[in-house]
């Protein structure tokens, strides 16, 4: 399978200003949220293992329409100069922990420990279905601490409201930015494999829909090979600009087992 996309940080900022041109007809009077991939320091010595969802609704802080062109430029920036863990909500959570922060600005939030709600005295890693899974392909031990500096994360869709995923109206208008978006990851980073934990787990185990990753697959020619697996959804190999990436289409997390999944996912990449 052969592709390729944009390469360069201006191109990168093109395709948000394009996505958000292209949503303006759709955004109303609630809050939203934008994101952008995210890469730990360690990432060229690592496993070099890139980890998708679906939106970021809830992510960071919430803006409103008229707030997201003129916020792009340092939503952009996050991770790189500045620590996630000193620019998100809720504050009383994300205090920041001096060095600890910076020394990973891009995923240090994710064992970031602190007193909010159900990650009271916890972080995201051991508290959310989402990142044990995560830490179970990256740690399978338990041993290591500085797992998260060898991530690239990023979701499939980058702009949603702040309490939700995105409806039908604002997936389309994004779509194909999105899907640039995608293409414009994965020749950046070059991830060995890229793992997107987006689909449903149907109580119908005879189900193997992919809903959230079929629109993106477009992106790659021809398509991915489908599984019939309880856990995989599809997983096959794609060809961009030279080097070969895996990908694996998994279920989301909840209401299965943690551990079971990792090691579904673990048997593709």
């Amino acid at each position: 399978m052969t592709n390729s996309g944009p390469s360069t940080n201006d191109e990168r900022q093109a395709l948000y200003e394009r996505m958000l041109d292209a949503c303006s007809h759709a955004l109303g009077g609630e809050l939203y949220c934008l994101f952008s991939a995210l890469c730990g320091r360690n990432w060229e010595s690592g496993k070099k293992l890139a980890f998708y969802g679906r939106a970021p609704n809830g992510w960071r802080r919430p803006l409103s329409a008229g707030e997201l062109a003129s916020e792009l430029p340092m939503i952009l920036k996050f991770g790189v100069e500045d620590s996630i863990c000193e620019h998100s909500e809720p504050r009383d959570h994300y205090r920041p922990n001096g060095e600890a922060c910076k020394s990973d600005p891009a995923t240090h939030w994710i064992i970031h420990e602190g007193p909010y709600k159900k990650l009271r005295n916890t972080n995201w890693a051991r508290s959310t279905p989402y990142w044990r899974v995560v830490e179970n392909i990256m740690n399978p031990g338990g041993s290591r601490k500085d797992w998260h500096s060898e991530i690239m994360f990023s979701q499939l869709y980058k702009l949603a409201p702040w309490c939700s995923n995105p409806d039908e109206t604002l997936q389309q208008c994004q779509l194909s930015s999105s899907r640039d978006l995608l293409l414009y990851e994965l020749s950046k980073y070059k991830p060995r494999a890229a793992i997107f934990l987006t689909e449903r787990n149907p109580r119908d185990k005879k189900s193997f829909k992919s809903e959230w990753f079929d629109p993106f697959e477009r992106a790659f020619d021809p398509s991915l090979p489908n599984r019939q697996d309880l856990y995989i959804r599809k997983a096959g190999t794609v060809r961009l600009d030279g080097w070969d990436c895996k990908i694996v289409v998994s279920v989301r997390p909840e209401n299965v087992k943690c551990e079971a999944l990792a090691q579904a996912i673990l048997g593709y990449v």
